[in-house]
């Protein structure tokens, strides 16, 4: 029996590799109605009412939630702590909310992204192992996110002796459609990062490597014209697969970075300030102890989750812009056919004209300099909070 074709699926290509995914973020209401192929005018029906019901129930969540606050916790607490606690309840539960609501408005925008990805594959990959390498993949990595989630609010629960159902059924919900948001973007950004990578190694296989070592001019592999035509339509094809990209998680990542900035800065204001209690009072020291212990966890999760957000983006940017090295490579060996050096010549204006832009709302890039800016940023606000 081979494997790739286990549990009666042949894991084939890159929509079958994605169905595990698919399917679970389906049922968190944040995929896209259909994984490929446009479903009848009843199942398109049932599933915009399922998704309506799922953006419903999160809504209730944060409006119970938020009113449990304004009624039992926010009474006599410091109008600083109130802020932030209340706007990263919003923005965390916005996340959410405004993926499911993408999911069903801009439903054709996912799917033309999927399409057009599975078609650069077919015409990239080589390996079918791949495929069935992230099938598995994505089953053990939708376990291991919600086994961290679920650790961090045991760690909660202990530190704190917390309302269960309140902090468990609420923030884990949220928290966890927040995380799989962030795991749909990021899982999406590092296959075409692997695209661009395969498109890369077929172009660098026809440098002229042997010039950095002598004189000599000869080619590892000659270059046709129509490889270069089919690597500028590749090119091309995931150009178009960015725009979609920033078009269709615009708003998700934008709530979900100010989301992270505010919890960021209200976990550690509270660390801060729970380090001076415990330094000034001898009294229930461990426990204090493991409270901000709890803290600092979740202060690296939301770094770490940061991070990891900006990471993709970067590499991916990184990887689209070696495209362009390789192509300068390319024209600085002795092409001989005309033919091939004027497409080449073409590749590298077609690059100039469809530069990669991984942007949040086209303001911000989404690489590494962001995470830097945001860190920067929680840092000053808590040195504005700490002043006051």
């Amino acid at each position: 029996m081979n494997i790739h074709n286990c549990f009666y699926l042949n894991i084939d290509n890159f929509v079958t590799s994605i169905v595990p995914l698919f399917y679970f973020l389906k049922g968190l209401g944040l995929a896209p109605l259909d994984l490929y192929r446009p479903s009848s005018k009843i199942k398109t029906f049932l599933n915009i009412l399922y998704s309506f019901l799922v953006m419903v129930l999160v809504f209730g969540l944060c409006c119970h939630q938020v009113h449990y606050f304004y009624v039992k916790i926010y009474p006599g607490q410091r109008s600083n702590f109130i802020i932030s606690d209340l706007g990263s309840k919003l923005l965390l539960f916005g996340t959410p909310l405004m993926s499911i609501y993408m999911s069903v408005t801009c439903r054709k925008e996912m799917s033309n992204i999927i399409q057009i990805i599975h078609k650069v594959d077919q015409k990239t990959v080589k390996n079918k192992s791949v495929y069935f390498n992230i099938f598995v993949l994505s089953i053990i990595e939708i376990l291991f996110c919600i086994s961290c989630i679920s650790i961090l609010y045991k760690i909660i629960d202990i530190a704190w002796e917390v309302n269960q159902f309140l902090f468990v059924y609420y923030e884990f919900t949220a928290h966890c459609l927040a995380l799989f948001v962030d795991f749909q973007y990021v899982s999406i950004l590092l296959y075409v990062t692997y695209l661009y990578k395969l498109l890369n190694n077929e172009l660098n296989s026809f440098v002229d490597k042997t010039r950095e070592k002598t004189s000599d001019c000869l080619n590892i592999k000659e270059l046709e014209y129509g490889t270069v035509c089919k690597c500028k339509v590749i090119y091309k094809e995931l150009q178009v697969v960015i725009e979609s990209i920033n078009a269709y998680f615009t708003w998700q990542i934008v709530l979900e970075i100010a989301s992270l900035f505010v919890q960021m800065v209200s976990t550690t204001f509270n660390i801060i300030g729970f380090s001076r209690y415990t330094f000034l009072n001898n009294e229930n020291r461990q426990k204090n102890i493991f409270c901000i212990f709890s803290l600092v966890i979740w202060d690296v999760f939301y770094i770490f989750n940061l991070f990891v957000i900006t990471a993709s983006g970067h590499l991916c940017i990184r990887e689209a812009r070696n495209t362009f090295l390789i192509i300068h490579k390319l024209l600085l060996n002795k092409i001989q056919k005309s033919d091939v050096l004027l497409e080449l010549q073409s590749f590298a204006i077609c690059y100039s004209s469809y530069k990669t832009n991984i942007t949040v709302k086209g303001i911000f890039p989404m690489d590494m300099t962001l995470f830097i800016k945001v860190i920067g940023a929680v840092i000053t606000y808590l040195v504005i909070l700490l002043q006051n």
